[in-house]
């Protein structure tokens, strides 16, 4: 059983379950040397494993922000040419996380971030931030209804902010996008060879561990304020 917290409130919002049996309810699982082995056997096969990579990194983009309250800031950072190459993923990098980690440690940063390459194959970012952090300001422009922000916190060229309503279906609804945002095409290469970007102060679910029948939970929907998030099953 997979729990978040969102506003203060817990909420179970998805069930795993196993078409046999694979935990105990103190967590050990069961059968691990054999899970691994067909795992390994598999590898061979590089689309099968780029889904598989796929699966975890969005799973754990959206745990993250789904789980993060504080990632209150839809944030889009682009890249100034003046300063930064845009088109060399490893000059940007470097820069990049030097800033990122900077701020983690200096002004309590935390971000998932998503790398995307514009039309002619320069580089910018989509993802979430902490307001509080940003020194937003005024950018005087507005789009359906919400006021555009530029980060001052921000050095490498152009920046763009929009505070999120904090309300659970707003909360999913967002955690939703960056999922989808993480390889949107399952054929494209990563950006470096990562999917997503993520530091600072980040919530993960907790989880616990049963064993049920089947039938004891088949047709169960759980709901995040009122928005269903999903049933999931896994056959081994």
């Amino acid at each position: 059983y997979k729990y978040v917290t969102i506003n203060g409130v817990e909420k179970l919002v998805e069930t795993l379950w196993f078409d046999r049996p694979k935990f105990n309810p103190d967590k050990a699982e069961n059968g691990k040397k054999e899970i691994t082995k067909k795992r390994n056997l598999s590898k061979s096969n590089d689309f099968d494993n780029r889904i598989r990579a796929i699966k975890r990194a969005r799973q754990c983009a959206f745990d993250y922000v789904l789980c993060t309250q504080s990632l209150d800031t839809f944030v889009t950072l682009t890249l100034d040419k003046e300063l930064i190459d845009r088109y060399d993923y490893k000059a940007i990098i470097k820069k990049f996380n030097t800033w990122l980690d900077n701020s983690v440690r200096r002004k309590n940063l935390s971000y998932v971030l998503v790398p995307e390459y514009h039309q002619d194959g320069a580089i910018h970012f989509h993802g979430f931030m902490n307001s509080e952090v940003l020194d937003l300001v005024d950018s005087g422009v507005q789009k359906n209804g919400q006021q555009i922000f530029n980060l001052g916190i921000y050095p490498f060229g152009f920046s763009t902010g929009i505070i999120l309503d904090n309300s659970p279906c707003v909360r999913v609804k967002v955690a939703k996008y960056i999922w989808k945002y993480v390889s949107k095409n399952v054929n494209a290469e990563t950006i470096g060879g990562r999917y997503y970007l993520h530091g600072g102060k980040l919530n993960k679910p907790r989880y616990e561990y049963d064993n049920k029948l089947s039938d004891e939970i088949n047709g169960d929907m759980f709901t995040v304020g009122g928005c269903v998030v999903k049933l999931a099953r896994e056959n081994l």
